[in-house]
C-alpha cells in the first residue's frame, strides 16, 4: 500500500507544476556559471558535462566567462562575461516566449522551425521583445534596460510594449532606448562579432561548436555592479548617426541612478531581488504541492484501509 501510495504522490506533484521543465543544456566553454534553482545556487566552471536548464532558472555568466546554451527552440545561446538571463514564459499582446534576458551581451543563432511564425523564438529584456525571423544577430542589455540589436544574419523583429515591431535586416542595427521608442535601423560597416554563417550541408550540431576564444572577448560586459553598466557600447555610432542625442542617454542614465537613490537599492540587489522572487515562487509552488499530495494521501489511505 505504501509504494502505490508514493506513487501517487510523486504523480501530483509531477502534474500540479512542482516538477520543471527542461528548456535546454548549458556549457561553460570558458570561466563559470552561476545557477539558481529550487531556492539553491549551483556553480559550474569550464570542463564540467553539460547542464540541464530548467524553466525558471537564472543564469548569471562569471567574470572572464562564455557559456553556450542550446535550447529546445532550435536557437543556440552564447552568453558573454556577467551575462544574467532567467527562463521564465511571458506574454505581451500577441507575443509569447520563455526567454529573458536582464543584462549583459549575448548571442543568438536560430534554425529551423524557430523562424516559423507559430514557432518564432522571442526573447524579452526590460524595453522590447526580440521575435527572430533571421538567423543570427548580437544582443546588448544594460542595467537601465536599454537594448541594443545587431542583426548578422537574417531579419529580427523588435517592439516595445504595445508597439509596432520594426524589422531590422543583416547588417543593420536598431536601440530600445529606456524611456523612448524603438530607433530606426541603421546600417554598420563592420560587425561586433564575426558570422558563424552555415552552409546547408552543415547539420545543427555543428553550429554548436562556437569558437570560445573569437568569441568571449566581443562579448564581455561590464559587472552589473559597475558605474559603468548604464553604458552600451554602441551609444558613440548612435549619437553619430543622430538616432538618439547624448542628452537621451544621459538622462536614461540619471532615471537608473535617481531610481536607485530614491529606494536606496543598489543593482546587486535589484538582482537579488529577481532571484529571490524566483525562489519564492518555487518555496510556495512546493508547499501547495506537498500540501495537496498530503491531503490526497490521507484520502487514499482511508479509501485502502477501507
Amino acid at each position: 500500500m505504501k509504494q502505490v501510495i508514493l506513487c501517487f504522490v510523486f504523480l501530483l506533484l509531477s502534474s500540479s507544476g512542482y516538477g520543471l521543465t527542461k528548456y535546454g543544456e548549458a556549457t561553460v566553454k570558458k570561466g563559470g556559471l552561476t545557477i539558481l534553482r529550487d531556492g539553491k545556487r549551483l556553480s559550474f566552471t569550464a570542463g564540467d558535462n553539460s547542464i540541464q536548464i530548467l524553466k525558471k532558472d537564472v543564469l548569471r555568466a562569471g567574470k572572464k566567462s562564455l557559456i553556450t546554451l542550446n535550447t529546445v527552440q532550435n536557437t543556440t545561446v552564447e552568453l558573454g562575461s556577467y551575462a544574467i538571463f532567467q527562463v521564465r514564459p511571458f506574454k505581451i499582446s500577441k507575443n509569447t516566449g520563455d526567454l529573458r534576458m536582464l543584462y549583459g551581451k549575448a548571442r543568438f543563432k536560430t534554425v529551423g522551425n524557430a523562424k516559423a511564425k507559430s514557432r518564432r523564438f522571442r526573447l524579452r529584456t526590460a524595453t522590447a521583445v526580440i521575435g527572430v525571423k533571421g538567423t543570427e544577430w548580437i544582443q546588448q542589455t544594460n542595467s537601465s534596460g536599454t537594448t541594443d540589436t545587431e542583426v548578422i544574419e537574417g531579419i529580427v523583429g523588435i517592439s516595445i510594449e504595445m508597439g509596432v515591431e520594426i524589422d531590422v535586416s543583416s547588417g543593420h542595427r536598431a536601440l530600445a532606448l529606456s524611456g523612448k521608442k524603438v530607433s530606426k535601423p541603421i546600417k554598420v560597416k563592420k560587425p561586433s562579432v564575426p558570422s558563424k554563417s552555415i552552409s546547408k550541408d552543415e547539420d545543427q550540431d555543428s553550429i554548436r561548436q562556437p569558437d570560445s576564444e573569437a568569441t568571449s572577448e566581443n562579448l564581455d560586459a561590464v559587472s552589473p555592479t559597475s558605474n559603468d553598466s548604464v553604458k552600451i557600447d554602441a551609444q558613440d555610432f548612435y549619437v553619430d548617426q543622430g538616432v538618439f542625442s547624448l542628452d537621451d542617454f544621459q538622462e536614461a542614465e540619471r532615471e537608473t541612478e535617481i531610481f536607485d537613490l530614491g529606494t536606496q537599492i543598489n543593482k546587486e540587489k535589484i538582482i537579488d531581488e529577481i532571484i529571490e522572487n524566483v525562489e519564492q515562487e518555487v518555496e510556495e509552488t512546493t508547499e501547495a504541492a506537498v500540501e495537496e499530495a498530503s491531503s490526497k494521501q490521507i484520502k487514499l489511505s482511508i479509501s485502502f484501509e477501507k
